[in-house]
């Protein structure tokens, strides 16, 4: 429907009436036709995504068709630069921009994007989403109001994004400011002013100008352009695109495809959820509550959960045949002894074995700052031996992004029979180093990970 209504668009628009017509209603039906015509264009038009709707207004500008920019809606600039569009790429003139339209318009507009290198700019400084012409603009800089400046190489064109600080400022008190700046020659050609922007722009005896500014929740931002009036052939088609790419608060912008892809992969990747340690060829333990999860993995392969009864959990895997495991520690866990966490964490994507200091507490705790992959992780005594294993973490608490001390479950390896006791004692005798344990039982301290 929508396109035998936009045919009529182009048919209405072509009407002239006979010399003499005496039908005084035959204008008036054709003006309420071209009216519905054009609304339901415009239905169509709005219906996009908004970030749509200003790509095809910066397409049209770039390409000559577009003069002028009224916020991301369907006007009647809008709709003539589309039939321009149309007829001259013998398209069907329907003034709808539909698929077909939208997609010879992107291959006509490529080459002039390009060659002015526009890119989708979100300006830190002021928080505006803006397409910004990097090739004819590639001076970047700071300007005195506190907003990002591009320029020229020669200085002759200058962009600026400008955030308003002042208190009490208002839309239409900065537009009334920027419309009554008095300069030698200066004269405002267009001004508007809506609910939540306002455009002005003019010309000095030697240059153009253009200002617009939003207003929302966060305040009031803006940008302006001021160029040469020799360069308007060439700078006069890119005012208009980035006036139509210009966000003064942007929604944030939708996930590539690229995007959507490697959060899928990333979601699908089986998740480090526990640290185990070795204590025989072909056997883990954790006190690590791994029952939830239903693809339990070591490395990139399944594992089998033991049934046992008690804290830890015992796990079977052929992947590990042998290694150096440690020996449970003797003497009573008393408050205070210093222990080491030995545990995976993620960086930068990679698991990696890392240590923490930690303490015994009197009420049956054990006291560290451990990170996510910590849980069912061994603790050693500063000689050597297991002394036990953390139990699940207590929700984390980040402080600048990394979680402080706090207490958590912990699990005595005297209490279980999982560890064997044909395990090798250390025998050091003294105080190790934690770079020392690292090494010395490294094969033994495994991540777990869970693939659903």
């Amino acid at each position: 429907m929508l396109v035998r209504v936009g045919v009529c668009i182009a048919a209405l628009l072509m009407i002239v009436l006979p010399p003499g017509a005496v039908a005084q209603s035959q204008p008036a039906a054709s003006a309420r036709a071209m009216q519905q015509a054009f609304q339901s264009a415009k239905t169509a038009f709005e219906m996009l995504p908004e970030q749509e709707r200003r790509r095809i207004q910066e397409s049209l500008a770039l390409i000559g068709d577009l003069r002028a920019v009224e916020g991301t809606g369907f006007s009647r600039p809008v709709l003539d630069a589309v039939l321009a569009f149309q007829r001259r790429a013998r398209l069907e003139a329907t003034g709808l921009v539909d698929a077909k339209t939208r997609a010879a318009l992107a291959a006509a507009a490529k080459g002039p994007r390009e060659a002015s290198g526009f890119r989708l700019i979100d300006d830190e400084r002021t928080g505006v989403r803006i397409e910004v012409p990097e090739r004819v603009l590639p001076k970047r800089s700071v300007n005195p109001g506190g907003g990002s400046r591009w320029q020229s190489a020669d200085e002759r064109v200058t962009l600026d994004t400008r955030p308003v600080q002042e208190a009490g400022a208002t839309l239409q008190s900065l537009y009334d400011r920027n419309l009554s700046i008095r300069a030698p020659g200066r004269q405002v050609t267009t001004k508007r002013i809506g609910p939540d922007s306002f455009v002005i722009a003019g010309e000095t005896p030697t240059g153009r100008f253009y200002t617009q500014y939003g207003s929302g929740p966060d305040g009031l931002r803006g940008f302006s352009i001021g160029y040469d009036k020799a360069l308007s052939s060439e700078i006069d088609p890119l005012v208009v695109a980035i006036a139509a790419s210009f966000a003064p608060f942007p929604a944030p912008a939708a996930p590539s495809a690229e995007d959507r892809s490697a959060a899928a992969s990333e979601a699908n990747r089986p998740r480090l959820i526990a640290t185990g340690l070795v204590v025989a060829p072909g056997r883990i333990v954790t006190a690590a509550s791994i029952e939830t999860c239903r693809d339990l993995r070591v490395g990139d392969r399944a594992v089998k959960v033991l049934p046992v009864t008690g804290p830890l959990r015992i796990i079977e895997t052929d992947q590990i045949q042998q290694t150096t495991s440690p020996g449970a520690r003797a003497a009573p866990l008393t408050p205070e002894t210093a222990l080491l966490a030995l545990f995976f964490m993620l960086d930068r994507g990679q698991p990696t074995l890392v240590a923490a200091s930690a303490l015994a507490m009197p009420d049956g705790t054990v006291s560290g700052p451990l990170q996510h992959g910590a849980a069912g992780a061994p603790l050693f005594d500063r000689s050597g031996r297991l002394a036990g294993f953390v139990g699940d973490l207590a929700p984390p608490r980040f402080t600048a992004g990394i979680s402080p001390s706090a207490h958590h479950p912990l699990v005595l390896a005297a209490a279980t029979d999982a560890i064997p006791a044909s395990a090798p004692q250390a025998t050091s005798a003294g105080e190790r180093s934690a770079g020392d344990l690292a090494a010395a039982f490294r094969g033994a301290i495994v991540p777990l990970f869970c693939g659903s």
